[in-house]
C-alpha cells in the first residue's frame, strides 16, 4: 500500500486489522529479500549522474563527496558521501536522524506504546519506496489517532511510530554492512514548522565507511518515486 500521512496514522489498522490494533496482536511475518545483496563496495567519490529517475542534477561538489538533486514539485534530494574518521555508524545514523527530524520541523519521536498482549499471526507492510516482509515478531498497539508497530525478523527491524497528523518509520537491515531507512511524513494542511510533508535519509555502506546517504525532502507525502530514484542513486554507489 502506498502511505499517505492519513495512512501511516492508520498503518496499524490497515496492517493488522482495526480489531487486531484494538486487542494490540501480536503479528508473525516473514522476511523475503527482493534481491541477492553482494557485498558493499568502499566508495572514494561520488558517482552523480545527470539523471535518475525523476531526479535533475543541480549541482555536484568539486571533492565528489556530494551532490544535489531537483525532483518533481520542489522535492529535493543530496546524495553524500559520509567517511566515519573515527565516528561510530550508530553516531552517523543517529545524527541523520536529528537532521531529517530538523527538516519535518520535530524534535522528538512519537512515544512508543505500553506493553500489549501478545498473539500469533501473519502480515505484509508496504512503505513509500520501501516493501518489508518479514519474519520474527511484530508487536502493534494503536487507536483511532495514533498507531505503533515494532517488527523483528533475524536481525532487521522495523519500526512504525504514527500520532498527531505525523508518522515515522525505520527500518534496519541484518545484512552485511550497514542498511538503514528512515522516514517522516506528515500532514500539512494546518501548517508544520518546515512545511516538508516528508523528509528521509537512505543510507548503505560497508561497516567501516564510507556511508552513502541520501537525505529527502518532499513538498507532497506521496514521494514514491523520489525515494525510489534517491535509493537508486545509492546503490548505484555503494551497491545493494
Amino acid at each position: 500500500m502506498t502511505m499517505t500521512p492519513k495512512a501511516l496514522l492508520l498503518v496499524c489498522a490497515a496492517a493488522f486489522g482495526l480489531s487486531a490494533c484494538d486487542r494490540g496482536e501480536r503479528v508473525t511475518i516473514h522476511e523475503a529479500d527482493r534481491d541477492s545483496p553482494g557485498a558493499l563496495r568502499v566508495v572514494r567519490t561520488l558517482e552523480c549522474p545527470t539523471e535518475q529517475g525523476v531526479l535533475l542534477r543541480k549541482a555536484a561538489a568539486a571533492d565528489g563527496r556530494s551532490c544535489r538533486y531537483a525532483g518533481p514539485r520542489g522535492a529535493e534530494v543530496e546524495l553524500r558521501l559520509i567517511p566515519l574518521e573515527g565516528e561510530t555508524t550508530t553516531g552517523v545514523l543517529d545524527r541523520l536522524k536529528t537532521e531529517v527530524r530538523g527538516l519535518a520541523g520535530v524534535t522528538a519521536p512519537a512515544p512508543p506504546p505500553p506493553g500489549a498482549p501478545e498473539d500469533p499471526g501473519r502480515t505484509v507492510i508496504r512503505l513509500p519506496g520501501v516493501q518489508i516482509e518479514a519474519s520474527g515478531d511484530a508487536n502493534a498497539d494503536g487507536d483511532a489517532d495514533s498507531a505503533h508497530v515494532r517488527m523483528g525478523a533475524g536481525g532487521a527491524t522495523v519500526r512504525v511510530d504514527a500520532s498527531g497528523g505525523r508518522a515515522e518509520v525505520e527500518t534496519t537491515s541484518p545484512r552485511q554492512g550497514v542498511r538503514s531507512t528512515f522516514i517522516i511524513t506528515q500532514d500539512v494542511d494546518g501548517g508544520t514548522a518546515s512545511g516538508w510533508a516528508l523528509a528521509a535519509y537512505e543510507t548503505r555502506g560497508p561497516t567501516g565507511g564510507p556511508l552513502v546517504a541520501a537525505v529527502i525532502r518532499s513538498r507532497e507525502p506521496d514521494a514514491d518515486a523520489v525515494i525510489d530514484a534517491a535509493k537508486a542513486l545509492v546503490t548505484a554507489n555503494v551497491g545493494r
